[in-house]
């Protein structure tokens, strides 16, 4: 699909060259020919032109960002089919760098870049929400940053619409989202409301704050057992300097019960422009002119969003016929682009997998490394293995608290039968 593609139009624009393959499919920058206007062209694999759940997904991203209607969505403006009647879209080709990128180049950020973003991303959320639409994957990879200050939201293609116009259901019998990002409701396949994309944007907050993910795992069991029974830690506890007004909005932005969250972007947009305001009083909140400056001095390379680098290499590498188990555990295009017409679909990963992280079969065939989790596209997580490894994790804390009842108990005795000797004799 991606050589043949090479010299033909899709509308107006000639395809001129490959920029990245995913598990969907892949992207091209394509030209106009008149007057040079540059586009991306993200096209569906041909293998998943017949399956409808595939193409509805693939349908539902042009429409949603065409629903929400703000310059900080990127703009999806065409749709149509190739000469060989593989779906395709049109969208803006931008130069800069994701929030990820960043993040990994400079580390924490300042507490006045922090908001700026933040606040921005906000917005996006208070309109898109208006207009019944829950991203549901926010994470740095989905958020890119153009001209050093410029925040555009990527990357719609399992939202969740909340109108009946747009009502669908996208995750059969799979949970959506990136670990690390995820909800507590979301991961306990409970309903998905706004507030669930508040705690992915406290998650994005907390790691440009502090340089550091908001919940480190060694596997992707870990860290959702740690979102479902841990509270989230302060970002004060590794940068002390954070204000205790904005350390305050990233706990209850990350807080495990969605009414512990502020009760809407919109609510949350103020309380961050508040703070926005009393940095400028201060006269310590960056001008954009600043942050410009800041970001020029990173290589600008060209960005297409709905294609994440390291996830498509990881892809890659697993093999089709050895690795379907793994690749449950990487990416939600990884296990979509693995069958082929008329082939077994792919096994759900097995829980030791799932707690270690690592194929069952990695000894014989080993594959590299999976890449951090923030980095990864969307995970598709059953369901079945999600419950089960709650009632583990309930079971071995039970089991604890039992221990140390018994142990407590034994001490009791003990000093009961020490103080009976002691007054008898």
């Amino acid at each position: 699909m991606t050589g043949s593609l090479i010299g033909q139009k899709v509308g107006d624009y000639e395809i001129i060259a490959r920029i990245g393959t995913g598990g969907m499919g892949a992207v091209f920058e394509a030209k106009h020919p008149v007057i040079g206007k540059r586009v991306a062209v993200k096209v569906l694999h041909p293998a998943f032109a017949q399956d409808p759940k595939v193409l509805e997904r693939f349908v539902n991203e042009a429409r949603v960002v065409n629903t929400i209607k703000h310059p900080g969505v990127v703009d999806i403006f065409s749709f149509g089919k190739t000469p060989g009647g593989t779906a395709y879209f049109l969208m803006e080709f931008l130069k800069g760098r994701s929030v990820g990128d960043l993040l990994a180049a400079e580390g924490a950020q300042s507490i006045g870049r922090s908001l700026d973003l933040i606040a921005q991303l906000f917005d996006v959320l208070a309109k898109a929400h208006a207009a019944g639409v829950v991203h549901r994957d926010l994470k740095p990879q989905n958020l890119f940053v153009e001209d050093g200050f410029r925040l555009r939201v990527l990357d719609f293609g399992i939202a969740k619409s909340l109108s009946p116009e747009l009502r669908q259901a996208l995750t059969g019998s799979a949970i959506l989202g990136t670990p690390g990002y995820m909800a507590p409701e979301q991961i306990n396949s409970e309903p998905v409301t706004p507030r669930t994309d508040l705690y992915a944007a406290g998650a994005v907050l907390f790691e440009l704050l502090t340089g550091r993910p908001m919940l480190p795992g060694k596997n992707v069991g870990q860290m959702l057992i740690k979102a479902l029974h841990e509270d989230a830690p302060r970002a004060s506890t590794l940068k002390p300097d954070i204000p205790r007004e904005l350390d305050d909005l990233v706990a209850r932005l990350l807080a495990r019960e969605p009414s512990g969250r502020p009760e809407s972007a919109q609510v949350a947009l103020e309380l961050v422009q508040g703070m926005q305001r009393r940095l400028e009083a201060e006269g310590s909140r960056p001008t954009h002119g600043e942050m410009a400056a800041a970001g020029a001095t990173s290589k600008h390379t060209p960005f297409v969003p709905g294609i994440d680098d390291q996830a498509t290499g990881l892809a890659k590498v697993i093999k089709p016929k050895a690795e379907l188990d793994a690749a449950s555990l990487r990416t939600e295009p990884a296990m979509l682009a693995v069958p082929r017409p008329g082939s077994a679909p792919p096994r759900q990963a097995d829980e030791e997998s799932m707690r270690s992280g690592v194929p069952k079969r990695a000894k014989s065939n080993p594959v590299r490394a999976a890449p951090a989790m923030h980095e990864v596209a969307a995970t598709a997580i059953d369901r079945q293995l999600v419950a089960r490894m709650k009632d583990e994790a309930s079971g071995a804390q039970a089991g604890g608290a039992t221990k140390w009842v018994v142990l407590a108990l034994l001490l009791a005795i003990g000093l009961a039968a020490a103080a009976w000797f002691i007054f008898k004799g």
